[in-house]
């Protein structure tokens, strides 16, 4: 079944650099968010439905 939620991308002071408040995802399925704007370092990305929050670390790295 499909999840619907909020989607953050978060850096290292905390500011939400992508968000997305009508996510939707399926089981198995792929969605690709792109990074293009973000610069080389750590985030949090963050993923909440009314009932689940997934948090994951994610790195941006490589040339630009």
């Amino acid at each position: 079944s499909e999840l619907s939620g909020e989607i953050k991308i978060i850096n290292m002071l905390g500011e939400v650099v992508y968000a997305d408040k009508q996510f939707r995802v399926s089981p198995g399925s792929v969605r690709v968010i792109s990074a293009s704007n973000l610069a080389q370092g750590q985030y949090i990305l963050l993923f909440t439905t009314e009932n689940l929050s997934i948090n994951r670390k994610l790195v941006i790295s490589g040339n630009k």
